[in-house]
This record gives C-alpha cells, structure tokens and sequence, in this order.
C-alpha cells in the first residue's frame, strides 16, 4: 500500500510526503523483539503475582498472558480493581518507557514532525488491553487532538505487542480525514463515582463524543480501511485523522501500546504554556477552543 513502508527502508523513503497525503503511515518491524520479549516477560511476571495474590493457582510454567489474564479476570471473587490493574501496571515498568524511547519510533515521529523537540503527554501515553466483547471499552469514530490537546500536528501511534487477527479488531481510519475539518465535541461532565467498576473506567466516551458522529458514521465506514498489522509493526497517525476501534470478536485480548508525540515548538502549544489534557477532564478544550464545543452534558 501506499502508506507501508518497512522499517528497515525509511531512510530511502518519503515517508513525511505519505503521512501528509494520507494522514496514516504503517511502518512494519518498529518495535525490536527484544522489547516485545520484555513486555512478555513483565506482564506474564505480574500477572501470575496477581494471581498469586487472589489465591489463584496456575501450573507454574505457564507464561501466556491471555491465559494469565483470563484467569485472574473470570475467576469468582476477583474485584474490580484487580481486573482493571493490567491496564495500567506496565505502563509503571521500564518496558513502558522503553518503548516510549524505541528508536524506530523515534526516528518516524522525527521525520513527520520535523524535529526531536516533542511535548509527551504522560496521561494519554496509554497501555490498552482490550478483552474480547467489551464493546464498551472502545472507541467510536473521534480525532485525537481534543483528547490530548498537544500541537495540532501530534503523531499518535498505534502498536500491536501482540498478533492482531481480523477478529481482534485492528484499528479503522479513514485515510485522507485529517485534511477534512475538526469535528466538534460534546463534553460529558459525569458525576463523581468512589465505586471501583471495571466497566465504567473502561467506557471511552464516557467524558467525550463527537457531537455529530450519529449522521457522519455511514460516511466514515463507507470511506474507511482496516489495515492487518502485526505485533511489532505501528500506524503513526495525524492528531485529526477520525478513525475508531475495532470490536474484538476472538476469544484472546488485544495488547496495544499507544504513544503521542508533539510539537514542543509549536506557536499555539508555547502560548498556552504547554497545558494539556490531563487525567479524564475534558474541560481545557473548551477553554481553548471553544468554538470547537457544542455543547456540555451532565451524567449521573
């Protein structure tokens, strides 16, 4: 396809022309193995102390993290907070910020930014696992930027650490979308909930829609493109490319590592004194663009 290239030949490759045409680049093998060994090795490490923890036991060489996972997650008398923990814990371990630091990854975002100054923003450099049927835990169509406010020219990337079938779901884009306009949001200001449920930490629009996806969807899933990719390959994507996660339909978990990169340069970034979205309050994209807002909604 016009937007693959392998890693190993970007250097001979246009790969800044494709990302400006297409708003998407998938770059095969960025992710060296020795990494995704490490990112095996600390998830099935902590996942079987995890259930360890919760007095599950498990044949003592097994190292399968969907294995792993399921157990501690089917298993009676297991809370919430222990079935959401795999979202977060890796992004706490050196393997999260190793890949931060890939240099592959690095090297792609320096091409299509035009320089190494990047603003990260730590709150949605994100590790996803998403379970097989948790429709609820993906997201619809969206562009990025509102969510993540860096530069308007961030790159986000979406990397597999593990094989993604058909059925898993990979990404869907609409290739070309990041020339076409901002879609504006609604904002979803929901009530302050102390209760530890897996299923409301892991809805994605619960502070956050775009406002006109109802009469705009036909026209994404009409236009889009769901690229197979493998473990250790990445799409390197444009902040206002619309694009929405696949539904994972197999019986094994989706491992993805995702990562933002900005522009520390950028005029509008320094005049807002590099302020970010931070943790799950959408309130600074009103402030900053408020003509970028339609509307605000109250969630109990």
């Amino acid at each position: 396809m016009d937007f693959s290239f392998e890693a190993k030949d970007i250097d001979q490759q246009d790969i800044a022309a494709a990302f400006q045409r297409f708003g998407i680049i998938h770059i095969k093998s960025v992710l060296s193995k020795a990494n995704i060994d490490y990112f095996h090795s600390i998830i099935s490490s902590a996942l079987k102390s995890a259930l360890r923890q919760n007095r599950i036991s498990i044949p003592f060489t097994e190292n399968d993290i969907d294995y792993l996972y399921n157990r501690l997650f089917q298993a009676s008398g297991v809370s919430d907070f222990w079935r959401f923990l795999p979202k977060t814990f890796a992004k706490n371990s050196l393997i999260f910020h190793r890949l931060l630091c890939e240099p592959c990854i690095l090297k792609v975002a320096e091409r299509l930014i035009g320089h190494d100054q990047f603003q990260l923003n730590w709150d949605q450099n994100i590790f996803r696992v998403d379970r097989p049927d948790e429709e609820y835990s993906g997201f619809e169509w969206h562009q990025d930027h509102p969510y993540i406010l860096l530069s308007e020219s961030a790159v986000s990337v979406w990397a597999p650490l593990t094989e993604v079938t058909r059925s898993m779901g990979p990404l869907i884009f609409v290739p070309k979308s990041h020339n076409g306009p901002f879609h504006r949001v609604i904002l979803k200001n929901k009530v302050a909930n102390t209760a530890d449920d897996y299923k409301s930490k892991t809805s994605k629009h619960r502070y956050m829609d775009m406002a006109n996806r109802a009469n705009l969807a036909e026209e994404f899933e009409r236009e889009s493109i769901q690229l197979l990719i493998s473990a250790g390959d990445a799409l390197f994507f444009h902040s206002h490319l619309v694009h929405k996660s696949g539904q994972n339909l197999s019986d094994r978990s989706r491992w993805v590592f995702v990562a933002r990169y900005g522009d520390l340069l950028d005029k509008d970034a320094i005049e807002r004194g590099w302020r970010t979205t931070r943790g799950a309050n959408p309130s600074l994209v009103k402030e900053l663009y408020p003509d970028r807002v339609v509307g605000t909604h109250v969630r109990e």
